[in-house]
């Protein structure tokens, strides 16, 4: 599996769109800093 690094700052609506769209054997790794939309 290859992790793809996904750095976010209050993207909570994207990232259902982002990760579902990633191909098989990609995975992601959500890295957050302070959201306040529980991204993280």
């Amino acid at each position: 599996m290859i992790d793809v690094v996904l750095p976010v700052l209050n993207e909570a609506d994207a990232l259902p769109w982002v990760v579902g769209r990633m191909p098989p054997g990609y995975g992601p790794l959500v890295v957050d800093n302070g959201s306040t939309d529980g991204s993280g």
